[in-house]
């Protein structure tokens, strides 16, 4: 009989615990992609031909896994309005039906909605220092184009064509970092 008790306890103790790992498995996500954030610029390149700067395989997986939470709201709505509920008419009965019906949802837009966000933010950081990084060195460029007066006509000519190229390089750079999206939020 003791042996029976200590099984018992040892199996709902083990459901307990197993009943928030859904909870905590989502919450860790988000804990996981908020502490990796502050070093996404260290990864970031906005040569990267997805669009994302080289993000996008994260945010796609952040999507899969907000529809797959998705897919376990509709379920739990459908089997929550299935069921016969004995106190529905009690205000209270009523918050708690409206909790569990709205929880899963909620969960599934905040496991793509937070992250994308913190990304949002760190990916704007990242293209305002490049573009001013790059629009110092346009303005350095076109400082070195005064500094022609006592050098020779072939020289000058080489060096006007090698700004123009470092010029048209810096201006291409820019372009892609505009185009670049900031997160896997924005289609």
């Amino acid at each position: 009989m003791a042996a029976t008790l200590r099984t018992d306890s040892a199996m709902n103790t083990f459901a307990n615990i197993s009943q928030g790992m859904g909870l905590h498995g989502i919450i860790a996500v988000i804990a996981l992609y908020l502490r990796l954030v502050p070093n996404l610029h260290n990864s970031l390149n906005p040569n990267d031909p997805d669009g994302n700067g080289g993000i996008k395989k994260l945010g796609d997986a952040l999507w899969f896994f907000g529809m797959l939470i998705g897919a376990v709201a509709i379920l739990i709505s459908v089997y929550m309005f299935g069921v016969r509920w004995v106190f529905i008419y009690k205000p209270y009965v009523q918050i708690v039906f409206l909790f569990w019906v709205a929880f899963p949802y909620i969960v599934a837009i905040s496991v793509v909605l937070i992250p994308g966000l913190a990304v949002r933010r760190q990916v704007s950081y990242y293209k305002d220092d490049k573009k001013t990084q790059l629009k110092k060195e346009i303005a350095r460029i076109y400082a070195s184009y005064k500094q022609f007066a006592d050098k020779e006509d072939e020289a000058i000519a080489t060096e006007k064509k090698e700004l123009s190229e470092k010029l048209n390089r810096i201006q291409d750079e820019l372009q892609r970092l505009k185009c670049m999206r900031s997160s896997h939020i924005d289609r």
